[in-house]
């Protein structure tokens, strides 16, 4: 396989802002998040929640982290 100019990831890095923004956010509800998970009893409702939640963010916090740190190389 050859390796194109521009490819879906440096397409992506025109969006760093909105990505950043992104990052910041969910990294800021996992860390509140792992406050309620402390905090919260483990039989209610509320924990699970707490627990889909990192179901949710983990990966698309490790997504924009990783767009972040990729666009640092991609000059624009």
């Amino acid at each position: 396989m050859s390796n194109t100019d521009g490819g879906f990831r440096d397409h992506l890095c025109t969006y760093i802002g909105a990505i950043h923004i992104l990052f910041m956010v969910c990294s800021l509800v996992l860390v509140l998040n792992l406050v309620s998970f402390v905090v919260v009893p483990r039989r209610s409702a509320t924990f699970v929640i707490i627990v889909l939640n990192f179901v949710a963010l983990v990966p698309i916090s490790l997504a924009a982290g990783y767009m972040v740190l990729y666009c640092r190389n991609v000059p624009l």
